[in-house]
């Protein structure tokens, strides 16, 4: 029968990146236009836009002697949930980019179709009554065009 050996695992060092911040996160959002996408929240491209929660009260940071602070940003991504990216903004300030496909199917992180109205044109009559335009110049007056163009 094969022996299975367990080695105790050693913690070196931890770092705790913040706590969830549930005001700080309502504060953070409370900015924008629109509550659910940031990065671009005008952006028509919906892999532009991404949801963020704050997280606070980190471990200390040796360097500035304030806690550590991390925004998890939330994109929508296919077909797997995972975490994509892990970066430093500035000295202990973190950003975490998760990748949910749960979050394509929120209307505001969908892709904007562009808007199709339909011009039916019809030609004007023979007989129809003359143009402004034409009415000015019977009468000698002089149609003025003001551009911004030189």
């Amino acid at each position: 029968m094969p022996r299975t050996y367990v080695l105790p695992l050693q913690v070196v060092q931890e770092f705790v990146l913040g706590v969830y911040d549930e005001e700080a996160t309502a504060a953070f959002n409370q900015n924008l236009s629109d509550v659910s996408t940031l990065k671009d929240p005008h952006s028509k491209d919906a892999s532009q836009r991404y949801h963020a929660h704050q997280y606070t009260n980190g471990t200390m940071c040796d360097l500035t002697n304030q806690p550590r602070e991390t925004e998890v940003r939330f994109v929508c991504s296919e077909p797997r949930a995972m975490i994509s990216s892990i970066t430093e903004l500035s000295t202990c300030k973190y950003a975490l980019t998760i990748q949910s496909p749960m979050l394509c199917k929120h209307p505001l992180f969908q892709e904007e179709r562009p808007v199709w109205h339909t011009i039916n044109c019809k030609g004007l009559p023979e007989n129809s009554k003359e143009t402004k335009a034409e009415k000015y110049k019977a009468e000698g007056k002089q149609i003025i065009m003001v551009t911004d163009v030189e």
